[in-house]
């Protein structure tokens, strides 16, 4: 981020696939109740793919990364919690993110 490689929602899924992390997909991005909402999916997760289900979600890694580089992004609070995950029998790991406005 602070190199400047990473300016934008798109060139940060370049980068996290570059990196070997996993592929995103922002799968579906809306507006509800003053804060914004988006589905990011990731195929190929590094800390998950091909895990037998474990029974929990174990992409905490994944979900840091994916919330610290939307607030470098755009400036706001975002939270980052992980919905459906390998380690829970799904083939992917779908990432429920809130974007707040800052208060004050």
């Amino acid at each position: 981020m602070k190199k400047g490689v990473i300016k934008d929602i798109e060139s940060f899924s370049k980068v996290f696939s570059l990196l070997k992390i996993g592929v995103v997909d922002i799968f579906n991005e809306e507006d509800v109740g003053g804060e914004k909402k988006l589905d990011v999916r990731v195929y190929e997760c590094i800390s998950c793919s091909g895990l037998p289900n474990i029974g929990h979600t174990v992409c905490n890694y994944e979900g840091g990364i994916i919330a610290g580089a939307l607030k470098e992004i755009t400036g706001q609070d975002v939270k980052a919690t992980e919905i459906r995950c390998w380690g829970t029998g799904y083939s992917v790991c779908d990432f429920d993110v809130r974007i707040t406005p800052k208060k004050g």
